[in-house]
């Protein structure tokens, strides 16, 4: 099943959500592992043309 662009800008977000919670909960060995991978999924929502900072609601 495809998704469309708005319902994987969504779920980029969410896993963003998903990062920064593991992130401040130390599941990585460092803080910058978490921020790093925020910033490529903030970076593939801006490949689809979507807003980053942009707030969702579940």
């Amino acid at each position: 099943m495809l998704l469309s662009k708005e319902e994987r800008i969504v779920l980029l977000k969410y896993r963003i959500e998903v990062e920064r919670v593991k992130t401040l909960f130390g599941f990585y060995k460092s803080y910058a592992t978490g921020e790093d991978r925020i910033r490529n999924l903030k970076g593939k929502i801006v490949k689809l043309g979507g807003d980053p900072e942009g707030k969702i609601f579940i």
